[in-house]
């Protein structure tokens, strides 16, 4: 989707994934970043930073003492300095990472994670169907 973008393909990418898109522009890629919208603000959302812990899981205190130790500072920042993701606790650091992924202080944030947006809506159902038919 970036190269198609870097080589004039097409004219706009919505949501790339950060690390990608980071070594394209290390290699020089002629590409704007546009990390939030004036008006509208950006998103927030769990994306990659979902977790779950199955039911019957064959060893479920090794998973929950998994789960607390990846959840701490020292867990959250090797997920973040790997994956190129800004973690939700305050004490990790951050500098790592490009300035358009981290939340900025008085800003406006759509959590589209929250129930009102997952949920299927009459309104939004309509609108896919005038788009795209049927």
């Amino acid at each position: 989707m970036l190269e198609w973008v870097g080589s004039g393909k097409y004219a706009i990418a919505t949501n790339p994934d950060v690390e990608p898109l980071e070594q394209l522009l290390k290699l020089g890629l002629k590409i704007g970043v546009q990390g939030e919208f004036k008006d509208y603000g950006s998103e927030v959302t769990p994306a990659s930073g979902t977790m779950v812990l199955m039911n019957r899981a064959p060893h479920p205190n090794a998973a929950r003492v998994f789960i607390n130790w990846l959840l701490g500072k020292e867990g959250q920042t090797i997920w973040s300095v790997t994956l190129n993701q800004a973690s939700r606790r305050v004490d990790v650091p951050t500098s790592h990472l490009p300035s358009y992924i981290l939340q900025k202080p008085g800003r406006k944030y759509d959590r589209f994670y929250l129930e009102k947006y997952v949920m299927k809506q009459p309104e939004f159902e309509n609108l896919l169907l005038e788009v795209f038919g049927k």
